[in-house]
């Protein structure tokens, strides 16, 4: 709302007495920038907020989806890496199984040459 020239001039004499002619003047000259008109108002202020909070409702929304995301890529990885660690597991058991029957082969190998050469020497 624009203030008219006379309505000015009753501000300026109300407040004339009461600060001076000085102080008035300064007073008077004071406005923020952009006009009076440009102050927010309360309506203003209350779709602000209104609106501020609804974006901040979808932000929180966009939010959870994005974290459930995640902790479902989470699991997916987690499950992923249980089957990779089992397969290495049973890899291992079947190379440590195949290691046992080698050196038992190894073992028995060597026996058998210690008898050859036992009973070459004895019959010598």
């Amino acid at each position: 709302m624009s203030v008219t020239e006379k309505q000015r001039s009753e501000i300026y004499g109300s407040i004339v007495g009461a600060v001076g002619e000085q102080a008035t003047e300064f007073l008077m000259a004071q406005s923020p920038p952009g006009g009076w008109e440009s102050l927010a108002t309360s309506q203003a202020l209350s779709e602000l907020r209104a609106d501020t909070n609804a974006k901040l409702v979808e932000l929180r929304s966009d939010m959870e989806k994005g974290f459930a995301d995640t902790n479902a890529k989470l699991v997916e990885l987690r499950s992923d890496m249980e089957k990779g660690f089992a397969a290495v597991n049973a890899r291992i058991g079947e190379l440590s199984e195949k290691r046992g029957r080698d050196f038992y082969a190894t073992i028995v190998a060597m026996v058998v040459m210690c008898i050859a050469v036992y009973g070459i020497a004895a019959a010598a």
